[in-house]
């Protein structure tokens, strides 16, 4: 379809320089002049998507066929996924595991509780020695060395004590934290049991189903596309080179095959502000003041996007310039004039020419 505008422009055109013209000479005429960007494009169905698995595995069943009306939350299709299902049991074990480590009375905690009551022990004994040393000394029997040592004794065993303490809470705050992590990752995959039954996360309808029941689906592999019912807009494709004269709320006028009689008015809604690199265009998104019905996604759109229009303009056809703004009198003098808009067949007189002078085709 890209080819068929322009086609019919040149066809139209060399019609138009037969009708209006003797001997290869045309006039300035006086007629509406409008300037647009070409585009083309295709019809998307508004919030459509792609509905995929977030999981590998098989596709045990689909509940539904293109055409159908769906809402939020219908079934699509089920998947069953046993690698996934094997991590969600691994998840769990995982979780009991750190549970029971994180309980009073474990292994790990019996371990560390042992450890902490023998230093405390030690603490205690070292502690009740160094107060019999003291009493000794301070009844004037026994050394000060044997008395710093006691009292050395003591302060070891208390930083060990200490020292124990702290290992015993970091320990129980680990072993807390290892079951809280534990329990999110299984709940996790808890949730993950709803990828298994994947359905629509909007009211429209299915317009496409790619695999076939028994398929085995990849993550991310297609399985339904899913859009409105209702509302469309068309995305378009503008070369770089026009994407300058794009803005948002400008009217479009749009063609489709599928509606040959028929002419759509529609408005710039969105231009994305990147460039295709290897297609060289931006994409632009344009909303029908008025749909056809009933409508069909991905149809073919060629578009022309007004720029500006004018209702009186004395223009010429484009193909009686001679260098882009010279023009060949009757008389045989070339001289200079100003333009302004164009479009496939007309270029704006603004300066240089009046209504009903005649001026040569070239080459004709």
């Amino acid at each position: 379809m890209k080819h068929i505008l322009p086609s019919l422009l040149i066809f139209g055109l060399s019609v138009l320089l037969s009708c209006n013209s003797k001997d290869g000479w045309v006039e300035v005429q006086e007629k509406p002049l409008t300037e647009s960007v070409y585009a083309s494009g295709k019809v998307i169905a508004a919030e459509q998507y792609t509905l995929v698995p977030e999981v590998p595995g098989i596709l045990q069943s689909l509940h539904v066929a293109p055409g159908d009306r769906i809402r939020t939350g219908d079934t699509i299709a089920i998947l069953k996924a046993e690698t996934a299902r094997l991590a969600q049991d691994q998840a769990r074990q995982q979780w009991i595991y750190a549970k029971d480590k994180a309980a009073p009375g474990s292994s790990a905690l019996l371990e560390a509780e042992a450890s902490l009551h023998f230093a405390r022990q030690a603490y205690v004994n070292d502690s009740d020695l160094y107060q019999r040393q003291q009493k000794l000394w301070e009844q004037g029997a026994g050394s000060e060395l044997q008395l710093l040592q006691r009292q050395s004794s003591m302060e070891n065993t208390k930083a060990a004590w200490l020292s124990a303490i702290a290992r015993y809470k970091s320990l129980i705050d680990q072993l807390n934290l290892e079951a809280e992590l534990a329990q999110s990752r299984w709940e996790q995959q808890q949730e993950a049991k709803g990828q298994f039954v994947l359905r629509s996360i909007i009211d429209g309808m299915v317009w496409q189903i790619y695999p076939e029941t028994g398929s085995y689906l990849g993550p991310q592999s297609p399985i339904a596309e899913l859009g409105s019912a209702d509302s469309f807009y068309v995305e378009l494709d503008v070369d770089e080179y026009d994407i300058a004269r794009v803005n948002l709320g400008q009217v479009a006028i749009l063609r489709m095959d599928a509606f040959p009689d028929q002419v759509f008015n529609g408005k710039v809604l969105s231009i994305h502000p990147i460039l295709n690199a290897r297609s060289r265009t931006f994409r632009v998104e344009v909303g029908f003041d008025k749909p056809p019905k009933p409508m069909y996604a991905h149809l073919s759109v060629e578009a022309s996007l007004i720029v500006q229009n004018l209702e009186k303009a004395l223009v010429l056809p484009r193909a009686a310039l001679l260098d882009k703004n010279r023009v060949i009198l009757e008389n045989g003098d070339t001289i200079d004039v100003e333009t302004g808009l164009k479009n496939y067949q007309f270029i704006q007189i603004t300066k240089g020419l009046s209504k009903g002078q005649t001026v040569k085709v070239p080459g004709q």
